[in-house]
């Protein structure tokens, strides 16, 4: 009995190292959003510019949508995908939403070449800004927020079932511990990187 529980313990553990590389390349998108919203227009109308976090809230607001329609038709219908598939297309949307916002970066490139830029002032400092919209990034975050459903909802998903009771509590915080390590390992590298070049 002891060793059925260990073997379910270790397929924890192992589910739960499979998503540290999902939290790296999370970090590594948000890096890139944040700088890019800056630059992008920020202006809803003359007196208000949209707070770049607040992009954010479409993430939730996937999930929050997503969430029940997705998990109504894996139980409705026979066919359930397996949780190995479901990361993977986890990974590949979450890939695409990376791939968006590197041809937004292409486009707002070319954009102020051909149109210039105008300065825009975030957070007491002024940035050369692009005239594209800062709404032109809703696709990333509504990709990433259903990436995050397919891989970060399945692993917690896997927890409920699979792990034994006594160490549910455990394997939650062995989640947040996989997304500190991502995070941390993502940090580490552009720290090395921006030394680097």
């Amino acid at each position: 009995m002891a060793s059925v529980e260990s073997l379910k313990f270790f397929l924890i553990l192992f589910v739960c190292m499979i998503i540290i590389p999902y939290w790296f390349v999370y970090q590594q998108n948000i890096t890139m959003v944040q700088p890019l919203s800056s630059v992008l227009n920020l202006q809803i109308s003359p007196n208000f510019l949209m707070p770049i976090s607040a992009m954010v809230v479409f993430n939730t607001i996937v999930l929050l949508i997503v969430s029940p329609i997705l998990s109504a038709i894996a139980t409705r219908f026979p066919i359930r995908y397996s949780t190995r598939l479901r990361n993977i297309l986890g990974y590949l949307i979450f890939g695409l939403a990376t791939l968006y916002l590197a041809v937004l970066e292409t486009t707002r490139l070319r954009d102020v070449r051909l149109h210039g830029c105008f300065e825009q002032k975030v957070a007491l400092k002024f940035y050369n800004a692009s005239t594209i919209s800062i709404f032109w990034q809703t696709p990333t975050h509504v990709l990433t927020g259903l990436s995050e459903w397919f891989v970060i909802l399945n692993t917690m998903e896997i927890i409920l079932k699979y792990a034994p009771e006594k160490i549910k509590t455990l394997s939650m915080g062995i989640i947040h511990a996989s997304n500190a390590t991502g995070y941390l390992i993502g940090t580490i590298t552009m720290k090395a990187i921006t030394t680097l070049f």
